[in-house]
């Protein structure tokens, strides 16, 4: 399981908080090359997902259109 940096949905991000127990996630630059980019904990791609949510429903944004 690997996080893509060229992105991913939201509901692939809920995906795998939902559906895994890894303490982290690799990145790569895209599914394609799988060059490693970096490496994120979960708590913390957690907590930034948290604040980009609040931050998005405090400004009426509605981030599931697309």
């Amino acid at each position: 399981m690997v996080l893509s940096q060229d992105g991913m949905s939201v509901k692939e991000i809920e995906s795998l908080f939902k559906h895994t127990s890894f303490v982290g996630f690799p990145i790569v630059v895209s599914q394609e090359s799988q060059y490693l980019y970096g490496y994120i904990l979960k708590r913390d791609l957690k907590m930034a997902f948290g604040i980009i949510i609040l931050y998005l429903k405090k400004n009426n944004a509605d981030i599931f259109k697309v």
